[in-house]
Protein backbone atom coordinates (compact mmCIF):
# COMPACT_ATOMS: atom_id res chain seq x y z
CA UNK A 1 0.00 0.00 0.00
CA UNK A 2 2.89 2.41 0.16
CA UNK A 3 3.68 2.45 -3.37
CA UNK A 4 0.02 3.41 -3.67
CA UNK A 5 0.31 6.36 -1.22
CA UNK A 6 3.18 7.57 -2.64
CA UNK A 7 1.90 7.08 -6.24
CA UNK A 8 -1.28 9.22 -4.98
CA UNK A 9 1.23 11.92 -3.31
CA UNK A 10 3.02 12.38 -5.99
CA UNK A 11 0.48 12.97 -8.58
CA UNK A 12 -1.54 14.86 -6.46
CA UNK A 13 2.15 17.46 -6.35
CA UNK A 14 2.05 17.32 -9.93
CA UNK A 15 -1.91 17.70 -10.77
CA UNK A 16 -5.49 18.71 -9.14
CA UNK A 17 -6.60 15.43 -8.53
CA UNK A 18 -6.09 11.95 -9.29
CA UNK A 19 -8.50 9.67 -11.05
CA UNK A 20 -8.76 5.93 -11.21
CA UNK A 21 -10.66 3.55 -12.81
CA UNK A 22 -12.88 1.45 -10.09
CA UNK A 23 -12.10 -1.50 -12.15
CA UNK A 24 -8.75 -1.39 -11.90
CA UNK A 25 -8.33 -1.42 -7.99
CA UNK A 26 -8.80 -4.39 -5.46
CA UNK A 27 -10.94 -3.90 -2.85
CA UNK A 28 -7.90 -3.75 -0.25
CA UNK A 29 -6.83 -0.68 -2.47
CA UNK A 30 -10.41 1.19 -2.35
CA UNK A 31 -10.14 0.50 1.49
CA UNK A 32 -6.97 1.97 1.76
CA UNK A 33 -7.68 5.07 -0.29
CA UNK A 34 -11.02 5.65 1.67
CA UNK A 35 -8.91 5.54 4.80
CA UNK A 36 -6.19 7.87 3.74
CA UNK A 37 -8.18 10.18 1.82
CA UNK A 38 -11.46 12.46 0.79
CA UNK A 39 -12.78 10.52 -1.90
CA UNK A 40 -15.60 11.67 -4.66
CA UNK A 41 -16.60 8.43 -6.15
CA UNK A 42 -19.17 7.07 -8.80
CA UNK A 43 -20.05 3.72 -10.14
CA UNK A 44 -16.73 3.65 -12.94
CA UNK A 45 -14.49 6.17 -11.08
CA UNK A 46 -12.63 7.53 -8.04
CA UNK A 47 -11.41 10.99 -7.51
CA UNK A 48 -8.81 12.11 -5.10
CA UNK A 49 -8.15 16.09 -4.99
CA UNK A 50 -5.93 18.05 -3.51
CA UNK A 51 -6.95 20.08 -0.62
CA UNK A 52 -6.00 23.81 -1.67
CA UNK A 53 -9.83 24.24 -2.98
CA UNK A 54 -8.89 24.05 -6.84
CA UNK A 55 -11.27 21.50 -6.96
CA UNK A 56 -14.47 20.98 -5.23
CA UNK A 57 -16.09 17.35 -4.18
CA UNK A 58 -19.67 16.64 -4.24
CA UNK A 59 -22.19 14.23 -3.11
CA UNK A 60 -22.77 13.23 -6.56
CA UNK A 61 -19.38 12.08 -7.61
CA UNK A 62 -18.59 14.94 -9.61
CA UNK A 63 -15.78 17.37 -9.31
CA UNK A 64 -16.90 20.83 -9.88
CA UNK A 65 -13.86 23.63 -10.81
CA UNK A 66 -13.68 26.73 -9.13
CA UNK A 67 -15.13 28.39 -12.06
CA UNK A 68 -18.44 25.94 -12.36
CA UNK A 69 -18.60 26.36 -8.40
CA UNK A 70 -18.81 30.44 -8.65
CA UNK A 71 -21.36 30.11 -11.86
CA UNK A 72 -23.39 28.27 -9.15
CA UNK A 73 -23.12 31.14 -6.83
CA UNK A 74 -23.91 33.84 -8.41
CA UNK A 75 -27.10 32.22 -9.32
CA UNK A 76 -28.08 32.34 -5.52
CA UNK A 77 -29.06 35.40 -3.91
CA UNK A 78 -26.24 35.66 -1.07
CA UNK A 79 -28.09 38.21 1.40
CA UNK A 80 -31.25 36.40 1.35
CA UNK A 81 -29.42 33.29 2.02
CA UNK A 82 -27.37 34.57 4.69
CA UNK A 83 -29.96 35.86 6.54
CA UNK A 84 -32.17 32.66 6.31
CA UNK A 85 -28.79 30.73 8.23
CA UNK A 86 -28.54 33.55 10.24
CA UNK A 87 -32.47 32.97 11.56
CA UNK A 88 -32.80 29.37 11.53
CA UNK A 89 -28.98 29.17 13.39
CA UNK A 90 -30.44 31.42 16.32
Amino acid sequence: MLKLKNYVDEKLYKNEYVKFDVMSLTQKEIEFLKDNYVLSENNESIYITRDDNIYYKTGYGKILTREQVDECLEVLDLPELYITLHKKST
